[in-house]
């Protein structure tokens, strides 16, 4: 069964264990004020706000993890949350667990300063279907990145009735489900395919972020010793982004006309209109999705 955590700032960045794959509540909380009221209520005998405290303390919350309780994060993963290096990180343990973590998500809460907030959202797995599932997921975000940040940008939200913190986790569970039924573990660049092994263990898929090296990702999140793949952000086809896979395309043309001049050949009209005619099929195939 599937564990969700978040590296998320309310009153400061946290580690957090969200919930996991088998709970039913639509939404779970982060009320950090509720010791307070509960502490205020008592000394001021006030009845009411007894009550409103008494009502938040059965909601499900958020955790936050702490040396003692790591609430199922395997104990590998420690880097996860304070080191970078990595847009989307796939990492099969030889215990048997497996990661998958998503980085720099741009939430639709805002700071004081009305900036987006950053954060982590990371799934943990201890079973072969759960590391089946999360390699699927993990080419899925690799490849419709676009469109996993604008789901996961609505996760959190900030209650101002319960003044706290709010995490959809329904919404999640909806998304991983939805999303590992219709998605396979492959990741398409500009100059091959990459499929996740699920069956291999001490492993790991970096989707590296543009201006970073593999070696650099590997030595922020101590993967030294596991055998890694990297894949350049920069080459990976935007399948839900079809300016930047035009784009790209066109770097792809400018550069086999480059080297074709330089051998005093052209790059035929026919191997033009087959490549555009991929990406027409691409942009209608995915608009109409």
């Amino acid at each position: 069964m599937l564990s969700y955590y978040s590296y998320y700032s309310v009153g400061g960045y946290k580690d957090m264990f969200l919930g996991n794959a088998g709970m039913k509540e639509k939404d779970v909380f982060f009320l950090p004020l509720l010791a307070v009221w509960k502490k205020r209520a008592e000394s001021n005998h006030d009845d009411v706000l007894m009550e409103k405290v008494q009502k938040l303390s059965v909601l499900p919350s958020i955790r936050l993890l702490n040396q003692s309780e790591s609430y199922g994060l395997p104990a590998e993963a420690d880097r996860v949350f304070s080191h970078g290096g990595y847009k989307v990180m796939y990492v099969a343990y030889k215990s048997g667990e497996t990661l998958l973590a998503i980085r720099d998500i741009e939430g639709e809460e805002k700071d004081e300063a009305g900036r987006a907030i950053p954060f982590l959202v990371a799934l943990a797995g201890t079973t072969p279907d759960d590391r089946r599932m999360l390699g699927k997921l993990a080419a899925y975000m690799a490849t419709y990145m676009a469109t996993t940040e604008r789901v996961f940008s609505g996760l959190f939200e900030y209650d101002p009735e319960k003044n706290g913190l709010c995490f959809h986790l329904g919404a999640l569970n909806d998304w991983v489900r939805k999303t590992a039924e219709s998605s396979s573990s492959v990741i398409l660049t500009l100059h091959s395919e990459h499929k996740i092994d699920i069956e291999q263990d001490n492993a790991a898929w970096i989707i590296v972020p543009n201006g970073l090296d593999l070696k650099l990702a590997m030595e922020e999140q101590g993967l030294q010793t596991m055998k890694v793949t990297g894949i350049s952000l920069e080459e990976i086809l935007p399948l839900d982004d079809s300016r930047r896979m035009q784009v790209l395309v066109k770097s792809i043309l400018t550069y086999r006309q480059g080297k074709n001049m330089k051998k005093g050949k052209l790059w035929g009209s026919f191997s033009l209109g087959l490549l555009f005619g991929f990406i027409a099929g691409f942009i209608c195939g995915w608009q109409t999705k």
